[in-house]
């Protein structure tokens, strides 16, 4: 997998769609070691679109999986203020 991809999906305040495609191809391969259809891709996308699956809990798992560290900083509210990435 990709350690800037994801770097620059935790970090960017506006992500882009080809991006995200590209991560959850990869992501899938790496974890499933299987291909996707671009039908598949698109219903994964639904999904994270629903808030069914939590695309920000995949990225972090990614990322422990290439050995990247996470800290995230969270107001008195529990709104993301900022993500690390290193």
């Amino acid at each position: 997998m990709d350690k800037n991809l994801i770097k620059k999906i935790l970090t960017s305040k506006k992500v882009e769609l080809e991006d995200v495609n590209k991560f959850i191809v990869d992501y899938v391969l790496f974890k499933k070691n299987k291909n996707i259809s671009a039908e598949e891709l698109n219903g994964i996308l639904t999904l994270i679109n629903n808030g069914i699956f939590d695309l920000r809990r995949a990225l972090i798992d990614a990322a422990n999986s290439v050995d990247l560290t996470v800290l995230t900083a969270f107001d008195k509210k529990g709104i993301i203020i900022n993500t690390y990435v290193y």
